[in-house]
């Protein structure tokens, strides 16, 4: 996000977009977030919470196109959800849903389409 303009494309596969909201939903894996980007605080008023990167560039142009892919068995499906409802107005963004669960069947498929996307793009620019 402290790029956006850098790439053509950025790609997420069932990310966690919305680490504040896990930090408030109690989620199972915060002890390994503390490490990373300290407590929810810390982590709220950092460069790591792409919410707040989203918001304070808001007014910039961006030329990337930013593509987000999760499944509705997907235990991140909420949480991208609701990244998506915060940022749509504000970015360049797709959002692809699934009936898919959080597992390397899934992100094969998907790998593969997005291998597929960027050598299209490559074949047409």
């Amino acid at each position: 996000m402290r790029q956006k303009n850098r790439y053509g494309k950025v790609y997420s596969l069932s990310g966690a977009l919305d680490i504040g909201a896990l930090y408030e939903e109690g989620f199972k894996r915060v002890l390994q977030f503390l490490p990373l980007f300290g407590d929810k605080d810390d982590f709220l008023n950092s460069e790591n919470n792409l919410l707040k990167l989203v918001t304070e560039q808001a007014d910039q142009d961006v030329t990337t196109e930013f593509i987000m892919t999760c499944g509705r068995q997907d235990f991140l499906f909420e949480n991208n959800n609701g990244f998506y409802a915060a940022t749509q107005a504000l970015l360049p963004l797709r959002y692809r849903v699934f009936d898919e669960a959080h597992d390397w069947a899934f992100w094969d498929s998907q790998i593969e389409q997005v291998v597929n996307e960027i050598k299209k793009d490559q074949d047409n620019g």
